[in-house]
């Protein structure tokens, strides 16, 4: 797995990448689901962003293209409803396909976590020991320190709530959970609630 296969999951279909805001539904599987805050609803033209060091060669590529009639935009990997950020929608089945499933435990996702209690050297020692989850094996998981209140984690898995459990295990209660990253795609500075094309240049890994 390398660059050169990351680079075909992207090519000839759009693919946005999308800042979720807290609350919203990555998806719904009911028939209420106009009554929702789905993040679907936040893909429209009026919350496009465009990037600085973006803007060319957005215009040239995607100048006629309307979101809003843009058919089969599917969401790879889904965030819960209280947590935020990086998510990536494509048309492209075969990247779909690849990033929840064949490379789903091969490709590294970033999250910040703030928390409401002060963060101790035995919350610490209580998460590196807690690398069961729900008779899960979590492997691959890097966590860093970064003040009282804020951790990074870096994973490559991403069953149902994993970091949460980790952390409710620890004794840690989230305030926040933020998605920053998935492979080499960064929100960077993506304003919450708004959406920007993914460009030629940029891969999942």
């Amino acid at each position: 797995m390398g660059y050169s296969k990351g680079k075909d999951l992207l090519k000839n279909k759009i693919t946005i990448i999308l800042n979720k805001p807290k609350h919203y539904l990555s998806i719904s599987n009911d028939n209420k689901s106009y009554k929702k805050l789905l993040v679907r609803n936040l893909i429209r033209n009026e919350n496009k962003y465009i990037q600085e060091e973006h803007k060319c060669m957005s215009y040239f590529i995607y100048k006629n293209v309307n979101i809003e009639k843009v058919p089969n935009l599917y969401v790879c990997g889904r965030l819960d409803a209280n947590s935020s950020g990086l998510l990536i929608f494509t048309q492209n089945t075969l990247s779909n396909n690849y990033l929840l499933y064949r490379y789903k435990y091969n490709i590294e996702k970033e999250y910040v976590i703030k928390t409401y209690n002060s963060i101790t050297q035995e919350n610490m020692k209580l998460l590196k020991e807690h690398f069961y989850v729900d008779g899960k094996l979590i492997y691959k998981c890097h966590i860093q320190y970064v003040d009282n209140f804020t951790l990074i984690f870096k994973i490559y898995q991403g069953f149902h709530k994993i970091i949460r459990k980790m952390c409710m295990l620890s004794n840690i209660k989230i305030k926040s959970l933020h998605r920053i990253r998935i492979g080499n795609i960064h929100l960077n500075d993506l304003p919450i609630g708004k959406w920007r094309f993914l460009m030629p240049n940029e891969y999942f890994f």
